[in-house]
C-alpha cells in the first residue's frame, strides 16, 4: 500500500510537470511577429476611388525579406472619380517586405506590385487583440493623402 501511494504521488508530479510545460508553450508566448502569421481580411476606403476589399497573407516575418502577399479588389466604386481612376474595376496585388517592429507596431515596405497600386509606401500593423489588427498603408509624398486604413480580422 505504501508503494502504491508513492507511485500515485510520482504520477501526480509527472502530470503537473507536463501540464506546466504545455501551458508555458501556449500562444501567449508567441512573439508579435509569430502571432501575425496567417490570413487577414478587411475593407479600406481610398479617397477618390471607393471601398476596397483587402486580403493580407502573412508568412514568417524575416527582416528585410518578403513576408506577406496582399490582394485588393473593388468593393464599392460608386463614388469613384473617373478623372483620377479607371472606375469600372479595380484590383491589384503584391508583396510586403518586413522592415521592423517599433513599440509593438510592425512596419513593412512595398515589394512587388501587380496592377495599378502604389509601388512605394509603408504599411503598418498593430494588434487590437489576437484576431484583430489595425492596418494602414501610406504612400510616399506627395500622395500621403491617399493613406488607407482599416480594421482587419483573422480568417
Amino acid at each position: 500500500m505504501y508503494k502504491s501511494k508513492i507511485h500515485i504521488f510520482k504520477l501526480s508530479i509527472l502530470v503537473i510537470l507536463i501540464s506546466g510545460v504545455l501551458i508555458s508553450c501556449s500562444e501567449d508566448d508567441l512573439s508579435i511577429e509569430e502571432k501575425l502569421v496567417g490570413n487577414w481580411v478587411g475593407d479600406v476606403e481610398q479617397s477618390g476611388l471607393g471601398i476596397l476589399a483587402l486580403t493580407l497573407d502573412f508568412q514568417e516575418l524575416v527582416l528585410n525579406s518578403k513576408s506577406a502577399n496582399w490582394t485588393t479588389t473593388s468593393k464599392d466604386l460608386s463614388n469613384c472619380d473617373d478623372n483620377i481612376f479607371f472606375c469600372d474595376e479595380f484590383s491589384c496585388s503584391g508583396t510586403f517586405i518586413y522592415e521592423r517592429n517599433s513599440n509593438m507596431t510592425l512596419f513593412f515596405s512595398v515589394g512587388i506590385v501587380n496592377g495599378t497600386c502604389y509601388y512605394e509606401g509603408t504599411a503598418t500593423v498593430k494588434f487590437i487583440d489576437d484576431n484583430t489588427i489595425d492596418y494602414s498603408f501610406t504612400p510616399p509624398a506627395p500622395n500621403k493623402d491617399d493613406r488607407i486604413a482599416g480594421i482587419f480580422k483573422r480568417v
